[in-house]
């Protein structure tokens, strides 16, 4: 009877997640129909353009051979030793959404910070190559250099943000190598950031002539800053691969602008919000608030900061010590702005699963004003298999219902794309009844999904040996 109940209960929340992805399917469709009418009308593309067609929405942009020869020499200066060619099209990140991340890949591997900064230095060399950026000055700016420099600016923002992530998660041991140019060196990278997603929320609304005088103003001095020396060539030993992040679902400039065009933007504006506080969850979330913040100029006026909440960490997976599990933290300096002018706060989060980040965020912030939660994803195939940071006792269905209204609670939208990230779980080893090298790993983290895949259909596996 307990066994019928069960089922009735997972088929009861299979089929309510089910729905919920239906909804969002139709909400992506929209958001990419709103985007592709703005996009022809300001690129002047025919209606046969498509932005789906182009974008990878873990983060970066594909193109066929062709376009790609269309780009302007500058951007594919940058991106020849960053784009993989694979069957007949060009991926511009080059590295899925995995493949960069120390802390995702096989867990046994402990990475080391020389092979680390080397990567970081031939990244940040190709930042430094002379850019005259001269085709946004033309009177209109084709479709491939605009997805060029939106790619490009994407991976500086990402790359900008790992660092600074390093230096939040090093902080005592960098601040006793650096002494007092550790907080100069955490300035510098903040102001960095705030420049650069200004640059990005400029490209997407088209403003090119802002763009333009922006990256002649500042482009150098942020690619040339000596920050990024000090941190690379720094004599430092990594005692955990949480020190360095690499991925994270923020990183997908498509993800940010549609949070911003479908729910937040529309939100403010039905509810005359002028002033508002764009709260973001480490590591997932940091610095969307900066995008968002330059995005939303047109109709209110918004501050940002980060903050840190690390909730339902496994011991395989001990992303920010004890010290900090389970409680909240801000990030860096939070300016003091006038609090009475703020009519509302939103906490922007990466993905949302049990709503316990959530939870604790809003608990943490104990505002005033009203707090919504702005996810860019909702995590519908954890809701459905996965059980970590939910009790026995729980109630799944419940659980699930409550998520969904909170990832809807601006504007009355379902966030429009699911969760991607891998939920960092695998085979007990003493039930592997098997020596084979290449199944280890695989459990242990070289391949994510059949990781993913075994360890949701572990029981059935076995199944077929009792």
């Amino acid at each position: 009877m307990a066994e019928k109940k069960r089922e009735d209960g997972q088929s009861e929340l299979f089929g309510f997640i089910d729905s919920v992805q239906d909804k969002m399917d139709k909400i992506r469709d929209d958001f990419f129909r709103k985007w592709n009418a703005v996009i022809k009308r300001y690129l002047r593309q025919g209606d046969d353009f498509h932005i789906e067609y182009f974008i990878d929405i873990c983060g970066g942009y594909w193109l066929t051979d062709e376009l790609y020869e269309q780009m302007d020499t500058e951007l594919k200066n940058f991106y020849n030793k960053r784009a993989v060619k694979t069957d007949g099209r060009i991926f511009l990140r080059g590295y899925d959404y995995y493949q960069a991340d120390p802390l995702m890949r096989r867990k046994k591997v402990m990475y080391d910070w020389d092979s680390i900064r080397q990567k970081e230095a031939e990244k940040f060399a190709g930042y430094k190559r002379q850019y005259t950026f001269s085709y946004l000055k033309c009177e209109t700016v084709s479709v491939v250099n605009w997805i060029g420099i939106l790619g490009m600016f994407e991976y500086l923002f990402s790359d900008l943000t790992s660092l600074q992530w390093f230096l939040f998660k090093n902080g005592a041991r960098l601040s006793e190598i650096m002494g007092e140019e550790y907080l100069q060196t955490t300035r510098e990278l903040e102001e960095s950031v705030e420049i650069v997603g200004r640059i990005i929320a400029c490209i997407l609304k088209f403003d090119f002539k802002q763009t333009y005088i922006l990256l002649k103003e500042k482009y150098t001095a942020v690619t040339n800053s000596h920050v990024y020396e000090k941190l690379i060539q720094i004599n430092f030993d990594i005692e955990d691969k949480s020190s360095v992040r690499a991925v994270r679902e923020g990183d997908s400039i498509c993800l940010i602008y549609a949070a911003y065009l479908m729910k937040l933007e529309p939100f403010c504006k039905e509810n005359h919000l002028k002033k508002i506080y764009l709260v973001s969850n480490a590591f997932g979330a940091m610095n969307i608030g900066i995008i968002l913040k330059y995005l939303i100029t047109s109709c209110s006026e918004a501050e940002c900061y980060n903050i840190l909440y690390a909730q339902n960490r496994s011991v395989e997976d001990v992303v920010y010590g004890g010290s900090s599990l389970a409680s909240c933290c801000i990030m860096g300096e939070k300016q003091k702005y006038d609090q009475e002018k703020f009519q509302a706060v939103f906490v922007v989060d990466d993905s949302i699963f049990s709503g316990s980040s959530y939870i604790h965020i809003r608990s943490f912030l104990q505002d005033q004003r009203p707090v919504y939660l702005l996810p860019l994803t909702l995590n519908c195939d954890c809701l459905k298999y996965c059980r970590r940071g939910i009790k026995e006792n729980d109630d799944i269905n419940l659980i699930a219902r409550q998520v969904v209204l909170w990832s809807s609670e601006v504007g009355n939208v379902l966030p429009p794309f699911s969760s991607f990230w891998d939920f960092c779980r695998k085979a007990p080893e003493n039930r592997i009844l098997t020596d084979n090298v290449e199944l280890h790993s695989v459990l242990d983290g070289d391949d994510l999904l059949t990781k993913h895949l075994w360890a949701i259909f572990e029981s059935e596996i076995f199944r077929r040996d009792e």
